[in-house]
């Protein structure tokens, strides 16, 4: 569902491809290139100073476009070997743990998971990715759906009304999710600003913050920080009723919850188009940016921290 390229240095040395693969590579086209090596950015500035043919306006206005892909850039902590080329580089961490394919603008050793940046279209299977598809209702599949989602975002939260943390059921994929987000931390250093979970208030606040504290808080990760935030519909109004997992920078649609299944169980997983995220991040914002009044009424949040307590906030 959202798929991890990576571009030679070389290949963005050209306005006409870094024009292209601007358009090409984002959330809504689920397809993001791969900060590989980890300055990859940095390193495609000096690919062009290398360039004796390219003009300095030219250089400029490549760089420029190159910066403004930052929100297209996925890190995914891949290693490098500064004394390798680039391309024996990916070939070989393909090897490894292999991206989605590799654009490059030669391919010397015939392979087929290396695209020429002229031959990409629809029509070619690597390229050709899926904004849906059906998974099983298993926690650590779930849990795959969002990781490359996690890895380039700061916020996440997760929408399920139904959500209940006595259910096994929520709790299995709410760890995976969770024990993702905590990998992301811990091998990058960089904390989320919040985790979040917004579902329907349909018990007394007692028993909701029991339940946390007796079934949910022994199997948190220790130190990873998540916030209850129960709602309750307005009457006239929306019903609490979609299923996603949202960022600050986009969303996945799980039609069957955020709960795990029976064995042999599937679910349709879906990227949200940009229009109906925005739509769905503002339901869950306690105070729309957008200057609309909230969807739903908060009765209630409830701080859960791994390895610490659960919390009552005002």
């Amino acid at each position: 569902m959202l798929f991890e390229f990576a571009v030679e240095l070389e290949v963005m040395t050209s306005w006409h491809n870094v024009r292209l693969l601007s358009n090409l590579f984002g959330l809504e086209h689920a397809r993001l290139i791969s900060k590989f090596p980890s300055k990859w950015q940095r390193e495609v500035y000096q690919a062009c100073d290398r360039r004796p043919d390219l003009g300095d306006v030219e250089k400029k206005r490549i760089k420029e476009k190159v910066f403004l892909l930052g929100p297209k850039l996925v890190s995914t902590g891949r290693p490098y070997a500064p004394t390798k080329l680039w391309l024996e580089n990916a070939e070989s961490e393909h090897i490894r743990r292999p991206f989605r394919a590799i654009i490059a603008t030669t391919n010397p050793r015939a392979h087929t998971f290396i695209l020429d940046v002229d031959s990409l279209d629809e029509s070619v299977g690597l390229w050709n990715v899926p904004r849906e598809v059906k998974v099983p209702r298993e926690p650590r599949v779930m849990a795959t759906c969002v990781s490359l989602l996690f890895e380039m975002s700061r916020s996440i939260l997760f929408v399920d009304p139904n959500f209940k943390p006595e259910a096994a059921r929520f709790r299995r994929p709410l760890i995976e999710f969770l024990t993702v987000a905590c990998d992301v931390t811990q091998r990058t250093g960089r904390s989320f600003d919040r985790i979040e979970y917004h579902l329907e208030s349909v018990c007394n606040l007692g028993f909701f913050v029991d339940e946390c504290r007796k079934s949910l808080l022994p199997r948190i990760p220790n130190g990873c920080e998540i916030t209850f935030f129960r709602w309750k519909r307005r009457k006239p109004g929306e019903d609490l009723h979609p299923r996603y997992v949202l960022t600050d920078l986009g969303g996945i649609r799980f039609d069957c919850g955020l709960d795990d299944g029976e064995p042999g169980e599937t679910t349709d997983a879906g990227l949200l188009s940009l229009a109906l995220y925005v739509e769905r991040w503002e339901d869950f914002q306690q105070k729309p940016k957008s200057g609309r009044s909230a969807t739903y009424d908060l009765v209630d949040r409830i701080r859960v921290v791994g390895g610490g307590s659960v919390t009552v906030l005002p």
